[in-house]
């Protein structure tokens, strides 16, 4: 499930380049968030009730809530922890529903007809709530269009307990033609879910496509296909970015969600 949310714009954080020039075995990393740095300053904003600025102005706060890097104990590794508690407002002197996130801004990859390739991994402090609730809802994962609106492209969890991959077609900027469950799984609290896609971005649904690999594993998609064919951006809009971290409805329980290792790269051999 996804709301309605706005963001100001940001300048896009320094690419990392890899490899050859896109094409063949080597390809290019686009960008690296997966915060082996120790801190925020991959990525061009932190957004959250304290802070609506640059990954580097948030690190220097020096703040553990709602956003901050831990070592995770599985995986030994730096990773990012973000925190939502009751009461908590949206992005600071923005407003909208509660949230911690980063977000990297670039919009010169996720354009119409180009096919990126990303990686994420993911997991649901044991704490999270999974008793049904109106206001369960939660975003982790958005590839958002620069117009305001909900993002075409989404991880999400609901109130059955389960995480799912969810596209939101549009006619038109923020006209809504229909909101599609293209794939879910167990949240499975205290759980890595390690997520692979090849993404072919496009208003188009004969042309955009998404593919999708969980655990390692090749997914086949509600549809029953393994290349599920539909928009992957909104009509009018000149390119999606990408967002990760907790977004959600105001309800009684902290909601802790952990992120590491999001890269775009031209190829799956450039994600590393």
């Amino acid at each position: 499930m996804f709301s309605t949310f706005m963001y100001p714009g940001r300048s896009a954080p320094p690419r990392i380049a890899t490899g050859g020039g896109g094409g063949g075995g080597g390809g290019t990393l686009l960008f690296n968030g997966d915060y082996s740095t120790g801190n925020f300053s991959q990525w061009g904003a932190v957004h959250n009730k304290d802070c609506n600025h640059t990954g580097l102005h948030y690190d220097a706060q020096g703040w553990t809530y709602p956003a901050r890097i831990v070592t995770d104990p599985t995986l030994g590794i730096p990773v990012a922890r973000y925190e939502v508690r009751s009461g908590d407002p949206g992005i600071l002197g923005v407003g909208g529903s509660p949230r911690s996130e980063v977000a990297d801004f670039d919009t010169g990859q996720m354009t119409e007809g180009n096919i990126t390739w990303q990686k994420c991994a993911t997991k649901f402090d044991s704490t999270w709530p999974t008793t049904a609730s109106p206001s369960l809802w939660a975003v982790t994962h958005q590839w958002h269009a620069q117009t305001d609106g909900s993002p075409p492209v989404g991880f999400s969890c609901v109130a059955n307990g389960k995480w799912q991959l969810g596209v939101i077609r549009y006619s038109a900027p923020n006209v809504e033609i229909d909101r599609n469950k293209l794939w879910e799984t167990d949240m499975l609290p205290g759980t890595w879910h390690e997520i692979k896609m090849r993404i072919r971005w496009s208003a188009s649904d004969t042309v955009g496509f998404i593919e999708l690999w969980h655990q390692g594993v090749r997914q086949t998609f509600l549809n029953s296909s393994t290349t599920y064919s539909i928009r992957t951006m909104m009509p009018g809009d000149p390119g999606d970015y990408y967002k990760e971290g907790l977004y959600r409805g105001d309800r009684a329980e902290t909601g802790i969600v952990y992120h590491h290792g999001y890269k775009m790269a031209t190829s799956e051999a450039a994600l590393g």
